[in-house]
C-alpha cells in the first residue's frame, strides 16, 4: 500500500525518516549515501503547505513525528492502493463453463 499525506497547515513540514523506525518498516534501507561521507544520511520527506505528496510507502506511519502531527490535525492520510495490491485473477469470480457445455450437447 501507499499512502498520501497532506499538510494541512499553512508552512511547510519537513519530517526526517531516521534509519531505525522508517527503514525497519520498510524492509529496506532508505538512507542516502553522500559523497566524501562514510555514513549514511537518513532521507526526509518535504511536504509543501497546503499541499499533498502522493505515493509515499506506508512505513512513513511507523515514524514518530509523523504520527504526532496525524494525531494534532497537521497532517492528513489517505491510504491508495498501489496497482499490484488489486484483486489478483485467482480470486475473481470465474464462470463455469457449464453454459457452454449444455449448448454443445
Amino acid at each position: 500500500m501507499s499512502v498520501t499525506l497532506k499538510n494541512k497547515t499553512r508552512r511547510m513540514k519537513v519530517i526526517p525518516l531516521p534509519h531505525k523506525t522508517y527503514c525497519a518498516a520498510l524492509g529496506e534501507c532508505a538512507c542516502v549515501a553522500l559523497p566524501g561521507m562514510k555514513n549514511k544520511v537518513a532521507s526526509s520527506l518535504t511536504i509543501p503547505a497546503g499541499e499533498a505528496v502522493p505515493d509515499i510507502p506506508d512505513a512513513v506511519l511507523a515514524v514518530d513525528q509523523v504520527i504526532r502531527m496525524l494525531r494534532t490535525g497537521e497532517l492528513d492520510v489517505q491510504r491508495t492502493p498501489k496497482r499490484n495490491d488489486t484483486i489478483t485473477k485467482d480470486l475473481k469470480k470465474k464462470r463455469s463453463g457449464r453454459k457452454r457445455k449444455r449448448n454443445e450437447s
